[in-house]
């Protein structure tokens, strides 16, 4: 209940924005076949906007490095059981959600020539989420 409250309330912020001649950019949705996604989460305007979001893919992907910062531009390269590339692109924030068909499927996620590959089941309900860390972040002090 209290998580759909929080919902409500970005909603009703966004709407207001928006009404009040505020601009903002909005994460755009893609389909590819039989795939389709979104990516974002760079700011609190988007943040909202990817939570709500969240109930209408049933995959979601966040990318970080382990000392907590959130990453963008990293390369997703998702393959299904058979071998078959069903999605390469680049997100655009730390939050990437997916809407895939049911089954298993194989995550490279590339960073800075970086790679994580990790291994997923997707069901018939409920969401999948993984997540993706990598030890080098842009912030980081050499």
């Amino acid at each position: 209940m209290k998580y759909q409250m929080i919902r409500f309330a970005m909603l009703v912020c966004l709407i207001l924005f928006s009404k009040l001649g505020l601009s903002f950019e909005i994460e755009k949705i893609i389909k590819i076949d039989k795939v389709s996604f979104v990516s974002g989460g760079v700011g609190d305007e988007s943040i909202a906007r990817m939570h709500l979001l969240f109930k209408d893919f049933n995959f979601r992907l966040l990318f970080a490095a382990l000392d907590g910062h959130y990453l963008s531009d990293v390369t997703v390269r998702i393959v299904d059981a058979d071998g078959n590339v069903v999605m390469d692109t680049i997100s655009q924030g730390p939050w990437m959600l997916v809407n895939l068909t049911p089954g298993m499927y194989l995550i490279t996620a590339t960073y800075e020539d970086k790679s994580v590959i990790q291994k997923t089941n997707i069901r018939k309900s409920g969401p999948r989420e993984l997540v993706f860390r990598w030890k080098e972040s842009p912030f980081s002090e050499d």
